[in-house]
């Protein structure tokens, strides 16, 4: 609540804080989204790898993605304990190398290149 006071006039706004992506993406604490998050770290860093994620699921979690692939692993018979890591070093590579689901990357990398040339 923002409360204003200009000249004799007073002035009441309710003000909204929301978190972008990037910043849902570092609070984030559901096992799915920081196993993901903590492997993209190790391979490009704490900042690219929170860009990264919030570009391709910018509404902060994989989770849905994560679950989709973890069921069809499940349904052709992938042993459980497999089937977590598997998806989520499969999302990690897709992010890195830019396929998959990683496509989304791939005209923002160029800007990023672009721009690191310019300067």
């Amino acid at each position: 609540m923002a409360i204003l006071e200009v000249g004799n006039a007073k002035y009441e706004q309710m003000l909204v804080n929301t978190l972008g992506p990037v910043e849902l993406w570092a609070l984030s604490t559901t096992p799915g989204d920081t196993a993901l998050r903590n492997r993209l770290y190790e391979r490009v860093g704490f900042g690219e790898a929170l860009r990264r994620l919030a570009k391709v699921f910018g509404a902060g979690s994989a989770v849905t993605e994560i679950e989709r692939r973890r069921s069809e692993r499940a349904n052709r018979g992938e042993l459980e304990s497999r089937v977590e890591a598997g998806v989520v070093e499969e999302l990690c590579d897709e992010l890195v190398n830019g396929h998959g689901v990683g496509l989304k990357l791939k005209g923002w990398d160029e800007d990023r290149e672009l721009q690191a040339a310019a300067e």
